[in-house]
């Protein structure tokens, strides 16, 4: 008889491990700020008891986990719960992490910084993409930012283009030498997207006649007729 008691015992024990978890004992991992194990078991509860209270459960679960980790373990989140992407808190804390890293990167080593920051984040918004650039701008050298600003661009419109760090950044990046990947992006802000904001500011700069400048700013510019006769002088005698 001892040994069916103990039988039924094991049986039992075997049978509460692998119980589901519910969304009470979740609850009670969030009471305890326990946010690792709450995100471990949360796809423990039956899919039919997934209820707004368990995704607000897992989302602040997320949020909490990112106060210590890195930018690949947001986008793995990300990835896992879709709809972590429309929880403010989330997705404030996820882009205050890739902006850390982002000028940790440039702290270091400034090369392929940006793309890390967009891979960090998935797809940026304008909103984030302008926060990061004048925030990138006033703590590293200002062309550091050129990159950020034309993502910001498009989805901001002409009162992006009006911003001052925009023009001083694109100025910068214009002066750099053709070869700098982030000519391109100084060349799409100042002659496409905010042609209007932006030419007369590159006027004065072309003046000064720095050979980068006149390289990167010349076939553009003559293109918008917006050389003056000066200019159109200088571009001359740089393209000889």
């Amino acid at each position: 008889m001892r040994w069916v008691t103990g039988w039924v015992m094991l049986c039992t024990s075997a049978a509460l491990a692998g119980a589901p978890s519910t969304v009470n004992d979740l609850k009670a991992l969030a009471s305890q700020q326990a946010w690792a194990e709450l995100l471990e078991r949360a796809e423990d509860v039956p899919a039919a008891e997934r209820s707004d209270a368990w995704r607000t459960l897992v989302g602040s679960a997320a949020t909490g986990v990112l106060d210590t980790a890195d930018s690949s373990r947001a986008s793995a989140l990300a990835a896992r719960y879709r709809f972590l992407s429309a929880v403010p808190a989330f997705a404030a804390a996820r882009e205050a992490l890739a902006q850390l890293e982002l000028e940790r990167c440039l702290d270091a080593d400034g090369a392929a910084c940006v793309d890390g920051w967009k891979k960090a984040l998935g797809t940026p918004g304008a909103d984030a993409s302008l926060r990061a650039a004048k925030k990138v701008h006033h703590t590293h050298v200002p062309y550091a930012a050129v990159t950020l600003f034309a993502a910001a661009v498009p989805g901001k419109g002409a009162a992006a283009c009006r911003d001052d760090d925009l023009a001083a950044s694109t100025l910068a990046a214009l002066a750099l030498p053709s070869s700098d990947a982030r000519v391109r992006d100084a060349r799409r802000l100042a002659f496409e997207l905010c042609a209007a904001a932006l030419v007369p500011k590159v006027k004065p700069l072309m003046s000064a006649g720095s050979a980068s400048v006149l390289e990167n700013c010349c076939q553009p510019m003559r293109e918008l007729k917006a050389l003056t006769e000066v200019q159109a002088d200088l571009c001359r005698d740089a393209e000889q």
